[in-house]
Order: C-alpha cells, then sequence, then structure tokens
C-alpha cells in the first residue's frame, strides 16, 4: 500500500475509533479527534516504516540493562538533588560523542536501538543524536571530576560496554 494510502487508512480508522471512545460528539470532540487521529496516523506510518529495517542483536548486549537500574536510582537521586539547589548554583549538563565499533547495519541499528532503550531507564542521559558510527549524548552535571580511564559510575560503565565491539 503507498503511504498516503495508508495514512488516510490510519487516520480514517483512528478517527472513527477516536469519536466511537469519546462521551460526546460535539464538534470540538470531533475536531479534536480528527487531529489526533492524524498524529497518530503519521505515527504508526512511521513505526511501520521502522519495523521494515533490519535489527540484529547479540545475547551478551542484554547486560546493558543490568547495568542501566542501579544508574536508574542514583540518577533519580541525583537529579532530586539537582532540583532541589537554587537555580543560580545549578551547573549545566554535558555532550558527550560515544563512537560505535564498525560492524554491519543490521548489527549497528540493534546496537543504536538496545542503547537508545537501556540510556532511557536512567534520568541522568538520554541519547541526542544515534546516526551511524556514533551518540551524541547528554548528560547531567556529575559534581565530581572523572577518573581518566576508568568508569565512576553505571552509565559510564554501560557506555563503554556499548562502545566495544
Amino acid at each position: 500500500m503507498r503511504p498516503g494510502r495508508e495514512f488516510c487508512v490510519w487516520w480514517v480508522l483512528l478517527t472513527l475509533l477516536w469519536v466511537e471512545l469519546v462521551s460526546s460528539s460535539s464538534l470540538p470532540e470531533i475536531v479534536l479527534g480528527v487531529c489526533c487521529g492524524a498524529i497518530a496516523a503519521g505515527a504508526a506510518l512511521l513505526g511501520r516504516t521502522e519495523q521494515n529495517r533490519q535489527y540484529r542483536f547479540r545475547l551478551q548486549w542484554l547486560r546493558w540493562f543490568v547495568l542501566a537500574a542501579p544508574a536508574a536510582v542514583r540518577d533519580t537521586l541525583h537529579l532530586a538533588r539537582l532540583l532541589l539547589r537554587p537555580r543560580a548554583e545549578r551547573e549545566a549538563g554535558t555532550l558527550r560523542l560515544v563512537p560505535l565499533p564498525d560492524e554491519d547495519e543490521a548489527l549497528r541499528a540493534g546496537r543504536r536501538a538496545l542503547v537508545v532503550l537501556a540510556l532511557g531507564i536512567a534520568p541522568g542521559s538520554y541519547i541526542v543524536d544515534a546516526e551511524h558510527d556514533e551518540l551524541l549524548i547528554h548528560e547531567l552535571p556529575s559534581g565530581k571530576p572523572r577518573s581518566a580511564g576508568r568508569p565512576d559510575d553505571g552509565v559510564d560503565a554501560l557506555l563503554a560496554a556499548v562502545a566495544k565491539a
């Protein structure tokens, strides 16, 4: 099915679902349903497009989630402390480029997908951009200098594991 036709089918079906689920059929509700249907149809079309992409994973990559769990607790506490500070005392976060190993496109796509999920668990860092052979990551300020060559927290350990082939 062509993308334009598929979008229209999704849009009509999702708008009808909206109208069926709301308790009133006033004009503002229908207009809102049409708008939300269009947004959801676009998301469905994008999701199906990405689904056609080839991904390959290695079983050992699942340990990234084990590394991310303690980092999530630590980052949540750190974020709470940062938010309780007066605004004038807060530091800016930092951006970091993390190179990815050279591998075939299916493995690289799988690595990018899993690392975005694993880093998304902890609120202290997130992926800004995940293109081709490197990741751009935003991190909260740590408040302490990083020791050279040695990961000092779960996120650093996770990023070190991600960068390995």
